[in-house]
């Protein structure tokens, strides 16, 4: 089966957010570390983050985010893992789906 969720469907943007600046607007006007998340894991929430909301760029949208409360924590939720990007991943969750979880239970059965 190869059908993708529809949060994996997004475009890219044309630049990387910049991820300083948005560290920083979190920290200082919102008290939330974002520091600790890996860059790729980052970059690809602001993505999302970006896509839904009004504001067209990383500059509106890093401005925005110093006076937005609610989204600054649209953002920080975003980060919990409510889902997995994993999934997004066709040839992880085929190496898993046909390697991987197969191995484990001819080695259970074995064992059992």
């Amino acid at each position: 089966m190869n059908v993708r969720p529809a949060f994996c469907n997004h475009a890219p943007a044309a630049e990387p957010p910049p991820l300083a600046q948005i560290i920083t607007v979190m920290q200082d006007a919102h008290d939330r570390d974002l520091s600790l998340f890996n860059e790729a894991f980052l970059t690809k929430s602001l993505l999302r983050r970006l896509e839904v909301t009004p504001l067209a760029n990383w500059p509106a949208y890093a401005d925005g985010l110093a006076q937005d409360r609610a989204e600054a924590e649209a953002l920080y939720q975003s980060l919990s893992i409510g889902y997995s990007e994993f999934f997004c991943d066709l040839l992880a969750f085929a190496l898993l789906e046909q390697v991987i979880l197969p191995g484990l239970m001819q080695q259970s059965g074995q064992a059992g």
